[in-house]
């Protein structure tokens, strides 16, 4: 079963964990992409994400999908 542990027995015999030049540096590169998708969200559009979810907690202004889901209630 396997509990999560390092079974160092296994580990001896099979060696250590081999990571090529490309793949490290690809591995680099997709948590600095994702870290710059993000930041780039936050710095363009973080004012009218705020907005709308100020907006959305007080019921003044209702959006068109709101509008036409008052018709099933």
């Amino acid at each position: 079963v396997n509990t999560g542990a390092l079974n160092e027995t296994a580990y001896e015999e099979y060696g250590p964990v081999y990571l090529s030049v490309t793949f490290a540096v690809g591995y680099f590169y997709s948590f600095i992409a994702f870290t710059a998708a993000i930041t780039h969200v936050i710095l363009f559009y973080g004012d009218e994400i705020w907005d709308r979810f100020k907006a959305s907690r007080s019921e003044e202004v209702e959006d068109i999908h709101c509008k036409m889901m008052r018709n099933y209630e």
